[in-house]
């Protein structure tokens, strides 16, 4: 029997296979030790899921196992590339390796890109078309080196999961909007580079890194709640709630729910009007809920400390947000556009998902992987994610763009992403109503 032989298999181990999951195998493996890997790394975790196939069906068992094995085979043939220096990115091996390519996509590689039709665009209120900077916002780090944007990764929470719901554009505007609130706390607390002190709490994602608190000062830090090393360490996080966007139908014109998805250009907007509750208050479920108008705490309003908020035209500036105007702009233009959004807020862009391979670990995807069809069988983009950063690759020398997805901390490096710097990579330049886009005058309300 087909099961007798896979069984046949297991017993032949006569000592543990000490290979952990995910890891880059450095020798090929034989059938003993990928179905050790399987049944220790994969089997239970699936079976937890509840999506295990049923175990009476020897059939389904021995493909399931088969297609990991395959799985394996690839990921050490492209590992050994990545070793050599052939190719500039790694994989690594997925809790979903045992399924089939398309089903491994599904439960991973969820999006949710939904444009308005040209009618719902016109009528949304358009968003500023100018950067204008104000002497009262000062974008500075520790020992007063500027902040230029490079790399907004410690200045956010930890990358968190969007499945099993199409709500990618919250989760990307969201991470703008908490960016640019932390930045301008920096920046309150003065040119020294001072942060606010972490508040009681802790982030459900990383307990030993990010302190998480809803309760925040209505007005500038004062000198006791400022500390030294703003915000590399004890970053007091400022998460908001995607469930109350995603409810309160924030992303769309017509509506939002777990399956229609939406745009973040609308969220931002509808934030405007708001505001936004705290994740901490109203906390991602993954699932429809009703519309809870409650703990709005979070404003975007272009008029801050009796100012105008940086960025903005003036303190009467509406909407609050910012909008590279894509097709008006040369390739490389638009890539000095995205750098100087990226000195103000993390960017909410919009890409194509098919660059961006299930099994990700690592590294910069070269531009030519961007040029495939979306999950709507067109050149558009279907998904949105937040442009974090950029720089040059150690390795393999590409310069590049650093991006935060939202498909959990398991994927890529730690969540985020890096793909080769173009103006053009993976429908990035689309235009329109995919204009990247950044939060202005994010702010507590008393």
């Amino acid at each position: 029997m087909i099961r007798t032989g896979l069984a046949a298999l297991l017993v032949a181990a006569q000592c543990p296979v000490t290979s952990p999951f995910g890891a880059v195998p450095t020798t090929p493996k034989g059938d003993r030790e990928a179905f050790v890997e399987w049944q220790q790394n994969v089997r239970p975790k699936r079976t937890k899921n509840g999506d295990w196939f049923d175990e009476a069906d020897a059939a389904a068992e021995e493909s399931a196992f088969r297609r990991y094995q395959a799985k394996s085979k690839k990921l050490q043939e492209h590992n050994e590339l990545y070793e050599e220096g052939k190719v500039p990115y790694r994989l690594k091996l997925t809790e979903y390796a045992d399924l089939s390519d398309a089903d491994e996509d599904e439960r991973i590689k969820k999006t949710g890109l939904r444009p308005p039709t040209a009618a719902e665009y016109n009528d949304q209120p358009k968003p500023q078309r100018s950067l204008v900077r104000h002497s009262s916002q000062k974008r500075r780090l520790s020992g007063g080196a500027t902040f230029d944007g490079s790399d907004w990764e410690d200045w956010l929470p930890a990358v968190d999961q969007q499945s099993p719901c199409n709500s990618c554009w919250a989760f990307a505007a969201s991470a703008s909007i908490v960016g640019n609130f932390h930045i301008w706390q920096a920046s309150t607390c003065g040119a020294s580079g001072r942060r606010l002190s972490a508040k009681s709490g802790k982030s459900r994602h990383h307990p030993d890194r990010h302190p998480l608190s809803a309760t925040y000062p209505s007005s500038v830090p004062t000198t006791d709640e400022c500390a030294d090393d703003y915000p590399m360490s004890g970053l007091a996080t400022r998460a908001h709630s995607e469930q109350q966007l995603m409810d309160c139908d924030a992303g769309h014109p017509a509506g939002t729910d777990c399956e229609l998805g939406g745009m973040p250009s609308s969220a931002f907007a509808w934030v405007a009007e708001n505001g936004v509750a705290l994740e901490s208050d109203q906390p991602y479920q993954g699932e429809d809920g009703t519309c809870d108008p409650t703990g709005m705490s979070t404003i975007l309003s272009c008029s801050r400390d009796g100012g105008v908020a940086d960025g903005c035209t003036d303190a009467d500036s509406w909407p609050p947000y910012y909008c590279a105007e894509a097709n008006t702009l040369s390739d490389s233009a638009f890539i000095d556009a995205l750098k100087e959004m990226l000195t103000l807020a993390p960017v909410a862009v919009t890409m194509r998902s098919c660059a961006m391979d299930a099994m990700y670990a690592g590294g910069v995807i070269p531009a030519s992987y961007g040029e495939c069809e979306s999950s709507t069988g067109s050149s558009t983009p279907d998904h949105a994610v937040t442009l974090i950063g950029w720089g040059e690759d150690a390795i393999s020398g590409l310069a590049f763009w650093k991006l935060r997805n939202s498909w959990g901390t398991d994927w890529g490096e730690s969540g985020n992403f890096r793909m080769e710097r173009t103006a053009t990579v993976a429908g990035l330049k689309t235009g329109g109503s995919y204009d990247p886009c950044i939060a202005l005058g994010a702010q507590y309300s008393a």
